[in-house]
């Protein structure tokens, strides 16, 4: 399958990724990163797809690609957090909170989600609970419902 718009590589993909289909997720990002080298959008569709086959390198470099050709503040902090949850995974905490520390006040869900896991993987649970405040403050739903997957995660342990 070959396209000649970025975009719609990017929709295929994230189809791909949606199904649980990451072979072919990460075969069609590699096509659009021969089609669009410089174009941040492929990398981190590449890096997306390696991260969700649970290859936490290879998304931590995709990612870092991504990150060093993006412009656009939504670009960045895009490429950021697929870049620092690869790092969480990897035990790389002072790296991922280095990511993503100058986005820290930027309005965006899964940023402040990803702050709050990371804070809480470090200990800081002071810092966890600001950041849940700010989760709350921008999407109450997604805040509660976060609470709720890590309460049942914590049973389970």
């Amino acid at each position: 399958m070959e396209f000649t718009k970025k975009e719609s590589y990017a929709i295929q993909i994230t189809t791909y990724l949606k199904n649980r289909q990451t072979a072919e997720a990460k075969k069609l990002a590699e096509q659009m990163i021969k089609k669009f080298p410089k174009e941040p959008l492929s990398h981190f569709m590449l890096a997306k797809s390696h991260y969700l086959s649970g290859r936490y390198e290879d998304a931590k470099t995709e990612g870092r690609k991504a990150f060093r050709l993006s412009m656009k503040t939504h670009d960045l902090v895009a490429s950021a957090i697929v870049t620092a949850s690869s790092m969480l995974m990897l035990g790389e905490y002072a790296e991922a909170r280095k990511i993503l520390l100058p986005f820290e006040k930027t309005r965006n869900e899964e940023l402040k989600k990803l702050l709050i896991i990371l804070s809480m993987a470090e200990g800081k649970g002071r810092k966890a609970g600001e950041y849940y405040k700010e989760l709350h403050d921008i999407n109450r739903a997604a805040a509660e419902k976060l609470v709720r997957r890590l309460s049942k995660g914590r049973k389970k342990v």
